[in-house]
């Protein structure tokens, strides 16, 4: 037999295990989606989060309606889902700020070399 404690540390270790498990799953089956396909990262994020989307959807489905999975392991997945889509969110928009930074860049160039021309002109 086991004491409290045991069992709240086995039960800690099983939920971290299956958080790390779920996470890695998440990340395994997006590189395999992607593997073949030469895609640009926009893309390949923007599927993965409907690929998480939907996900979520079956978790929420097998919980509520069927359920056939135990809350702490609903608890567990939904969290890295949810920590997945956070993670695509935000390099979704660092590539759009990183986009909106080269475009603007070469207008600023484009504007100096402009006022540089017209100031050669004036001499």
């Amino acid at each position: 037999k086991i004491d409290m404690d045991e069992y709240k540390d086995s039960i800690l270790y099983y939920e971290k295990r299956m958080a790390y498990v779920t996470e890695n799953l998440i990340k395994l089956e997006s590189k395999l989606d992607n593997l073949l396909r030469f895609q640009s990262k926009t893309l390949k994020l923007r599927k993965e989060k409907l690929k998480i989307i939907s996900l979520m959807k079956e978790l929420q489905t097998n919980y509520l309606k069927r359920g056939t999975i135990e809350i702490r392991a609903y608890e567990l997945k939904l969290e890295r889902y949810d920590k997945r889509l956070g993670e695509i969110d935000s390099d979704l928009a660092t590539i759009e700020a990183k986009k909106a930074f080269k475009k603007n860049k070469k207008n600023i160039f484009k504007a100096i070399f402009a006022l540089n021309k017209i100031k050669n002109e004036d001499k």
